[in-house]
């Protein structure tokens, strides 16, 4: 396995090498989109004899959707790339065949680092065709989100689902009720301002998965911007962030499974409590419908509020994304993007009642991925507050006993409450927004690696500080940022 994955290695550095060479010579960033979309739907069968062939990660429901759409699409051809389990040994080929001119029409956005230069140029900007595009309607769409996607003004990953964070407050802490009353929104600083003010005999903790990482994904833009070249971790402010972050990162609690009985106040409170007393918040980041809703007073942690940064955006990232292979044609793009809308919204149909494939389309729709994720189709996100079942989702097992299932109390009526998450999740979709991808993996990886050093008390504040400024800098340099 090792030396399989080095040989693939040593050849994805040599092609880098000679493509990029290449490249010079070559517009692999095309930019223009000129396809006849009124002439082509002239057609009854539009793209009849066009193929495009699609990389996504092997679930039989990919292959499903793909003959669904050759069978509403005479003629049209959607072939899907075999995508090997092993993400890493994925990856090296694709990045390979897209510096070849070998690479799928389309690709699921997990399977490359479109950030990273030395393959972002064979991306094509998904601006250009969607705007042409009488088939794409902003109305449909949540497009803050699609906007905040966005690098350079360019659209290289087309989102159909994304997170955001939702952050509840302990409801025992003193003073609590008075900091949160009427927020709908919180910031990080605010909660680390609200610990730095709490006076209890107990240590307290932020929350359950706050590290130094966390706070650094969410303040980079103090201290590095890919896009601007600039490296700034060797100083005073960054030194005495990740120290505070230190002191109130609860080590011990984040080793094993998580449990969720800390969510709630139940009879069996003995039973039930472990450390959530102290932490004075509760961040989940599915942002799935159950995690907005209203309770009832007795819960711990309660008033649910949207994450936002300190300029007030909406933090979120963007999971299920496609990229276009910028050596397709523009036809093949067209049909790519009319494939994109399919997949986003495959239950949408002109006569439901008289539409054989209807059932069919319903079925496809995999609804319990997108109540973990956001629908960025409104019509999808619509689709999937209509079939949630409350009673089946609001429940949390105690930690003692995980066949021990106790329900959260709801305030409204199952009806009302689809009603009051459906307007949550579209409040979320329409707020100012930025995403947490803030530069190519490589760069984020070696982040996270110092921050987990700093976090496990290995170096020091002041020594991370100097790591993190040489190993970015040296990355940056070999990236060709």
């Amino acid at each position: 396995m090792m030396k399989y994955k080095s040989k693939l290695t040593i050849i994805f550095c040599i092609a880098t090498v000679i493509l990029s060479l290449v490249a010079c010579n070559l517009n692999t960033n095309q930019g223009d989109f000129d396809f006849d979309w009124e002439k082509n739907y002239e057609n009854n069968l539009p793209f009849y004899g066009e193929t495009i062939t699609v990389a996504m990660l092997p679930h039989e429901s990919n292959i499903q959707r793909a003959q669904l759409f050759m069978t509403l699409n005479p003629g049209v051809t959607i072939q899907m790339v075999s995508v090997s389990q092993n993400i890493e040994r994925a990856r090296e080929q694709l990045n390979i065949e897209l510096m070849a001119g070998d690479a799928p029409t389309l690709i699921e956005a997990s399977l490359v680092d479109y950030r990273d230069p030395r393959i972002s140029r064979y991306f094509a900007d998904w601006y250009p065709i969607i705007n042409s595009a009488p088939t794409f309607i902003e109305d449909d769409w949540l497009m803050n989100v699609i906007h905040a996607a966005a690098i350079n003004e360019e659209l290289i990953a087309f989102p159909l689902m994304f997170r955001f964070y939702v952050v509840t407050a302990n409801s025992l802490i003193s003073g609590m009720s008075e900091f949160i009353d009427g927020k709908r929104v919180i910031s990080l600083s605010e909660m680390l301002e609200f610990h730095a003010q709490t006076d209890t005999e107990e240590q307290m903790y932020l929350f359950d998965d706050f590290d130094a990482f966390h706070v650094i994904e969410r303040s980079i833009d103090s201290f590095f911007s890919f896009e601007e070249g600039r490296v700034d971790f060797v100083n005073e402010h960054f030194v005495d962030l990740i120290s505070q972050t230190r002191d109130i990162t609860a080590h011990d609690h984040m080793i094993g499974d998580r449990t969720w009985g800390h969510w709630g106040i139940s009879e069996s409170r003995d039973r039930d409590i472990d450390m959530s007393e102290n932490y004075l918040f509760m961040t989940v980041r599915p942002a799935a419908f159950p995690y907005i809703s209203i309770f009832s007073d007795d819960t711990m942690f309660t008033n649910a509020m949207y994450e936002v940064n300190d300029d007030g955006e909406l933090i979120i990232s963007h999971r299920v994304s496609f990229i276009l292979n910028d050596g397709a044609t523009d036809a093949e793009k067209a049909l790519a993007w009319e494939y994109i809308r399919f997949v986003a919204e495959p239950y949408s149909s002109e006569d439901p009642e008289n539409d054989p494939h209807y059932a069919e389309r319903v079925s496809l729709n995999d609804v319990g991925n997108r109540l973990i994720h956001t629908p960025v189709n409104r019509n999808m996100l619509r689709f999937v507050a209509e079939v949630t079942q409350p009673s089946n989702l609001w429940r949390h097992y105690t930690r003692s006993g995980g066949d021990v299932v106790q329900p959260w109390t709801l305030i409204h009526s199952e009806s009302d409450v689809i009603e009051i998450l459906y307007e949550r999740m579209i409040t979320a979709g329409e707020m100012r927004m930025t995403t947490v991808r803030y530069a190519p993996e490589i760069i984020e990886n070696v982040i996270e690696a110092s921050m987990l050093l700093f976090t496990n008390g290995l170096v020091s504040a002041e020594q991370t500080a100097n790591d993190l400024q040489n190993q970015v800098e040296l990355v940056m340099m070999e990236i060709g940022s």
